[in-house]
């Protein structure tokens, strides 16, 4: 009686019913450019937002990479091998550090609001389309695929607006700042750090190919023990 249930499931082609298909494969966008402009259009909604978190981070980044400098220069001061004011460097540095921590204080409040008025925005319209859809399509679609779509799928997407993007936005700024100052104060250093940098990467990309070359013949051949054995 079960294993005629599951043939009946099986014949009615139902997303999600399939288990080995449904862990086997991996679902992507049709139009990948499509699907980003449609994302795109409710950043656009709540571009003041958005541009107050980008100028946010960009003030965190900018006191992330000139504190060291004042570190230095208040050391060097200590250490007598530069002249000036010790105690207005080392309130300056006071100061910038207190911006550094405000700002990421305060770019973890925007990108969380940002957030949640994207996803309300999307699970509202989610709710309407699925509202308008026709009965046949609720019968012939899994409800639990249904259900992740609205929870699952829409929480990922609040969880790259709220940390994902602001680190990429700080990630990209930290980098092109360090590398400026790095070549500010030595241009020589810099390049020997970039060598170092280019050798690890190349290094690491030969070793990873090396690994899933000799890693996929391995994982074939447990698969298809596990099908003889079924």
């Amino acid at each position: 009686m079960a294993e005629s249930n599951n043939q009946k499931l099986a014949e009615k082609n139902i997303p999600g019913m399939n288990r080995h298909e449904r862990f086997g494969q991996v679902e992507h966008a049709e139009n990948v450019g499509k699907t980003l402009r449609q994302v795109a259009v409710y950043f656009v909604h709540e571009k003041r937002m958005v541009l107050g978190m980008l100028a946010v981070v960009i003030c965190g980044t900018l006191c992330g990479v000139s504190a060291p400098g004042l570190q230095s220069k208040a050391v060097d001061i200590i250490a007598g091998e530069r002249t000036g004011n010790f105690s207005g460097t080392l309130a300056l540095m006071l100061t910038v550090y207190l911006l550094y921590s405000a700002s990421s204080l305060v770019q973890g409040l925007l990108s969380g609001r940002l957030s949640q008025r994207i996803v309300r925005r999307m699970r509202e319209e989610l709710f309407g389309k699925i509202a308008d859809l026709p009965i046949r399509y609720l019968d012939t679609h899994s409800h639990g695929d249904v259900m992740s779509r609205m929870t699952n799928d829409i929480e990922n997407i609040s969880t790259t607006v709220s940390s994902a993007l602001p680190s990429l936005f700080s990630g990209v700024l930290t980098i092109i700042g360090t590398v400026s100052v790095m070549v500010w104060y030595c241009w020589q250093l810099a390049l020997l750090s970039f060598a170092t940098v280019f050798l690890t990467f190349a290094a690491t990309k030969i070793l990873s190919g090396r690994v899933r070359s000799g890693s996929l013949p391995c994982w074939r051949r447990t698969m298809k023990t596990r099908q003889a054995k079924r």
